[in-house]
């Protein structure tokens, strides 16, 4: 998303998540049987990771059309959202 919208002109892009890494599920089974796989293939932190221009960890507990409000207290002001809300699987892997 990001790449396309910077094409548009001037975007700055807010990444808000509990955690500091993105997780591919997907992966899971494979780096059981390979560790290195786990290592290298299945984690990736956000801090770094250039898809966005900032990274917060922490909470939206409130969502209005221009807001986002942390748990933590901090308002985050924006033009458009982008709401992800991830996956789960009930796998007991």
């Amino acid at each position: 998303v990001r790449s396309i919208l910077k094409r548009a002109g001037d975007v700055y892009t807010i990444l808000v998540d509990r955690k500091e890494y993105f997780e591919v599920n997907f992966v899971s089974p494979r780096a059981l049987v390979d560790p290195r796989v786990a290592r290298d293939q299945m984690l990736y932190n956000y801090h770094g990771f250039g898809l966005v221009d900032k990274f917060i960890q922490g909470e939206i507990v409130k969502l209005d059309s221009k807001h986002a409000m942390l748990k933590k207290g901090t308002a985050i002001v924006f033009d458009y959202a982008v709401v992800c809300t991830g996956s789960s699987y009930s796998s007991s892997l």
